[in-house]
């Protein structure tokens, strides 16, 4: 065979090779998407972990669109439940972007940012390496915000309302309470100003805002911006909104633990009367107290359990309780269970728009020596 020959079909067998493999990498792609929709996160990982290493080969390791096809595979392994995997293939992602874009560029934070949401719920780190791990980075959060906001300043309000939803999440807030406090309340104030107080983004910075002074015992710094994201909904929107929910159910809650149960009651009563933004809602619990273990079951190290049915009705109120069953404890346990039952909360069940009794719902309420309900 002559060399010209030989030649032409190195790049005939080079050509085809090229197509099937883009062929190969299309279709993977495709059935990944499609595994996205399906809510198959298995299959999902597996599709991920194959087009980062297809990536490698059609784009090269460091380029641009292998770097996404990591951080895909990080948002694969959130979606299972793998944080560890999410969390420390997002690192990986972050060092690339470093490497590619600069230490304090928008890609570096918006991954960064998105690593952090893995961490409260990376379960293989114990409250130290968990320390170790996330006041650094949410340092190197504040920091990366500090220079685009100035870089980017008709940015900024947006740029801070991003931190703000992090750095307000358990436990990274334990770790830079002070800067989850002054961000968070920098994020509201520019918002307020550049987007208006019914702005979503300004109502969920507000929330988190009043979320953060209850972690840190602020209680009625917490109760009056509640009552105030409350207020501007009522009288600027036509329909209850999912924040007013969030915040007259922390109401609840803040107002019986501070023995003013008649302001609780009066935002049970107001939760009953929201118009929903969905016509069909379960019940959600509001309020709930643990029952008091009975002192002469102490003594005898007696545990055990009772079962009870109940409605939750139209307003939210526990009502018609019934002991269905007790282990142990004889009347005591189910005593006890029925005395705290009766001051549980929920935002009401919601049919067709209206809200409607919720009946046969059942609870069972432990009695273990040692451990709380």
């Amino acid at each position: 065979m002559n060399r010209s020959l030989l030649i032409f079909t190195f790049i005939i067998t080079f050509l085809f090779s090229s197509l099937s493999f883009a062929d190969t990498f299309s279709q993977v792609y495709l059935d990944y998407l499609a595994s996205q929709k399906s809510d198959n996160y298995q299959t999902t990982i597996e599709l991920a972990e194959k087009l980062v290493s297809l990536g490698e080969t059609k784009y090269a390791a460091e380029s641009e669109n292998t770097i996404n096809l990591k951080y895909n595979l990080a948002i694969a392994y959130a979606a299972n439940n793998n944080f560890e995997s999410a969390f420390d293939t997002m690192e990986i992602v972050i060092s690339d972007y470093e490497v590619r874009h600069g230490e304090k560029s928008e890609q570096v934070f918006k991954a960064l940012l998105k690593q952090l949401t893995f961490a409260p719920r990376y379960s293989g780190a114990n409250t130290k390496q968990q320390r170790r791990l996330l006041k650094p980075k949410a340092k190197q959060a504040i920091e990366i915000t500090n220079h685009l906001s100035e870089k980017y300043k008709e940015k900024a309000p947006y740029i801070y309302y991003e931190l703000s939803k992090v750095i307000a999440r358990s436990p990274i807030i334990y770790y830079v309470k002070s800067d989850a406090i002054k961000y968070t309340e920098l994020a509201y104030k520019k918002l307020l100003n550049s987007a208006g107080q019914n702005d979503s983004r300004t109502l969920g910075t507000q929330l988190n805002l009043a979320s953060i002074k209850v972690s840190l015992g602020k209680v009625n710094q917490a109760i009056i911006l509640y009552e105030d994201l409350i207020s501007n909904i009522d009288q600027q929107m036509d329909t209850s909104h999912p924040y007013e929910l969030a915040a007259r159910s922390r109401l609840v809650k803040l107002y019986e633990n501070k023995g003013e149960s008649d302001k609780a009651t009066q935002h049970c009563i107001q939760i009953g009367n929201m118009i929903p933004w969905q016509q069909n809602l379960d019940p959600m619990p509001l309020y709930r107290l643990e029952p008091k273990y009975p002192t002469d079951l102490v003594k005898r190290k007696k545990e055990g359990w009772a079962k009870m049915s109940f409605t939750i009705d139209e307003m939210g109120f526990v009502r018609d309780i019934q002991v269905l069953d007790v282990v142990n404890g004889g009347r005591n346990f189910g005593k006890e269970s029925v005395k705290v039952l009766k001051k549980w909360r929920y935002a009401p069940k919601f049919e067709n728009g209206q809200a409607v009794a919720a009946t046969d719902m059942t609870v069972q309420m432990d009695f273990k020596l040692g451990k709380p309900y």
